[in-house]
């Protein structure tokens, strides 16, 4: 199994998780969680290392890793320390990897499936709008382009649920530029599969949750930029 690159985090999780523990303790939890998903869940329990990784001394990361341990945050397995919630996250995403690299080994076999092919007549979004939200409203109303194929290898991603051509992938990270695109579609897809099953269109479902979190990170990135205009505005001119 390998480490992961990224993972799905909890903010709210991790905050309420963490309440009444010291500052220090807090933050080296957050660099050894970091630790152990790209050790793929087995982060190997050296004093040194650790303590070397952290900054500390090694009296220091053993007072900092008996308090972590009795809390139930880490969990020594042998020569490894690991956290329980982190292994089920890693394990899941590994399958869903997995899954991915056997769809895209396949041969192409493209059968047409039983339904009628749909007829896109829909026109595309114009490339040069400048207005994010009808940018976005624009995708959301769409179908995805492969509807009526079956035949992973078209797919430039391919999940469990999520299958896109290469098209709609390029079309999607236009549309929500400030997203890790692909780290969102695999948190993502399990949830998609729970949607179609309910009968729901998975394809809408996910780019309604893709573009509520791009208008989250547009507007804090607006509200950050105030200060910072009202601090230009208000600093004294050094001509007077």
């Amino acid at each position: 199994m390998n480490g992961l690159p990224y993972y799905k985090a909890y903010p709210r999780d991790f905050i309420e998780g963490t309440i009444g523990m010291p500052f220090e303790v807090k933050c080296a939890y957050r660099v050894i969680l970091d630790l152990i998903y790209m050790q793929a869940g087995n982060l190997p329990d050296d004093p040194r290392y650790l303590s070397g990784l952290l900054g500390c001394s090694v009296r220091k990361w053993k007072a900092v890793r008996e308090t972590l341990i009795q809390a139930g945050k880490l969990v020594v397995i042998g020569e490894f320390l690991t956290n329980y919630r982190a292994l089920s996250e890693i394990e899941t995403l590994t399958k869903l990897q997995d899954k991915q690299r056997e769809n895209r080994s396949r041969p192409n076999k493209i059968k047409e499936i039983e339904s009628p092919r749909f007829d896109h007549t829909e026109p595309e979004p114009e490339p040069e709008l400048e207005d994010s939200s009808e940018k976005t409203e624009n995708i959301i109303n769409q179908e995805p382009a492969d509807a009526g194929f079956v035949g992973d290898d078209r797919y430039a991603f391919s999940g469990q649920t999520i299958k896109l051509t290469g098209k709609d992938l390029n079309q999607w990270r236009s549309s929500y530029a400030h997203l890790s695109l692909e780290a969102e579609l695999l948190s993502l897809d399990l949830w998609a599969g729970e949607v179609k099953a309910g009968g729901g269109n998975w394809f809408r479902a996910v780019s309604n949750s893709l573009a509520k979190k791009e208008r989250e990170i547009v507007s804090r990135i607006h509200l950050a930029s105030i200060p910072k205009a009202m601090d230009r505005r208000l600093a004294p001119d050094p001509r007077i």
